[in-house]
């Protein structure tokens, strides 16, 4: 990772986004690099950090540069080589002590964007230490208020990557991204949630509704096989695999009615096929039972002809699941797949009166948090505990979250 490997305190997605926000609010232009294994996000998370507070930004990929590309090419002025800087670069006015006759006033800021560094040679690496150090290269000068950020992997990620230096190291904040699934779980999310938002408003106007980033079945394998969001191939392991970038591939393939093997495996799609099939024993109608519950069917049970029910090996309709861990199965995806406060009630009230309190709790332990984060869900819990049948358990679930929150 750094010249003398030491080992970072990883953080998640989520972390990141908070850290690069508090850059930008604090005016801190002190070059960032960002180490991780491929695939997690680390080059998403630096575009939606630069989309929230309208910040340009230039991704370069420095490791397919040539020197030339980045120093820019020698011309004649005045009996003089001038360096003439590529068009890529960010222009903007710079301090009085370091005033470029050719810098182009302008208010935009950005963010210089470096990716995939360290699988530049030794050479690029060099020229863009003097970006880093100096904030030139030639006769370019990064405008004030530009940010220089950078990504990279790590030699254990088996990325053909080349060993910074000690000094240009040494020049960097260093940040590790570690594989997170929950960060993952609230972009899937929110992703949807954007689309379902835009949706409401072109049922309005009678536009044609665009499909869910990922669909229901996607989440709910991920949150049966969490393990399964980000795992690096080993030497000889075929070469799609899963991680949060194939996924949201597979998951475009998925809408398409595409097998997702290309994107993240055939081993993965095996088992995703497998989880379709297994899913497909809770349908009613072809209709998944999940979205059935979160609709409000099957509110009350009516043993004589009940509108949701579960199908035992034998064909007969049932009250609940005879298996634990598709009881289990069931009751994340209710936390998850909810796409407004009443589905969310709707859930928890189903799982209560079906299943009972210790999958209510696997529920509530799940919902709560992703609802704090939701503006379609902010209200859910507030809702539940007016129902008696909740209440207990939710308070039960606060006391203990309260309990194992460190203390000050």
């Amino acid at each position: 990772m750094t010249t003398n490997d030491e080992a970072l305190r990883p953080i998640s997605a989520e972390q990141l986004s908070v850290f690069l926000s508090n850059l930008i609010q604090g005016g801190l232009t002190t070059a960032t690099m960002i180490w991780g294994p491929p695939g997690i996000g680390k080059s998403s998370v630096v575009s939606q950090v630069c989309a929230k507070y309208g910040l340009q930004l230039i991704d370069l990929r420095i490791s397919q540069l040539a020197p030339t590309d980045l120093r820019g090419l020698p011309i004649p002025a005045n009996g003089e080589a001038r360096w003439l800087p590529p068009e890529f670069l960010p222009r903007g006015p710079v301090t009085p002590k370091n005033k470029d006759r050719r810098a182009m006033p302008t208010k935009n800021i950005g963010v210089l964007f470096l990716d995939e560094f360290n699988m530049a040679s030794s050479v690029m690496q060099g020229i863009a230490q003097q970006l880093i150090l100096d904030r030139r290269v030639g006769d370019y000068m990064v405008p004030d208020g530009w940010y220089i950020w950078a990504a990279g992997n790590r030699r254990e990620d088996n990325a053909a990557v080349s060993q910074m230096s000690g000094p240009l190291a040494n020049r960097f904040l260093h940040l590790e991204v570690a594989p997170d699934y929950r960060s993952f779980r609230a972009y899937m999310l929110d992703r949807n949630a954007k689309v379902l938002r835009a949706n409401e408003l072109a049922t309005e106007k009678g536009q044609p509704l665009q499909p869910l980033p990922f669909a229901e079945e996607i989440i709910s394998f991920l949150e049966d096989n969490s393990e399964l969001h980000h795992k690096l191939p080993k030497s000889g392991e075929e070469p799609a695999w899963p991680s949060p970038r194939s996924w949201e591939v597979a998951a475009k393939l998925h809408n398409s009615g595409l097998g997702i093997g290309s994107a993240v495996g055939m081993q993965v799609q095996d088992l995703f096929d497998s989880f379709l099939r297994y899913r497909h024993f809770l349908q009613i109608n072809g209709k998944s039972i999940v979205r059935m519950i979160l609709e409000g069917k099957g509110a009350t049970w009516n043993p004589e002809n009940p509108e949701v029910y579960f199908k035992s090996e034998s064909g007969e309709k049932l009250f609940k699941p005879t298996r634990n861990d598709v009881i289990f199965s069931i009751s994340r995806s209710l936390a998850v797949l909810p796409r407004t406060e009443e589905e969310g009630v709707r859930g928890a009230v189903f799982i209560a009166e079906r299943f009972g309190n210790e999958y209510l709790s696997v529920f509530l332990q799940l919902f709560m948090p992703l609802s704090r984060t939701s503006a379609n869900l902010k209200n859910a819990t507030g809702k539940m505990m007016t129902i008696p049948l909740l209440r207990n358990v939710i308070l039960e679930i606060g006391r203990s979250m309260i309990s194992r929150a460190p203390q000050k």
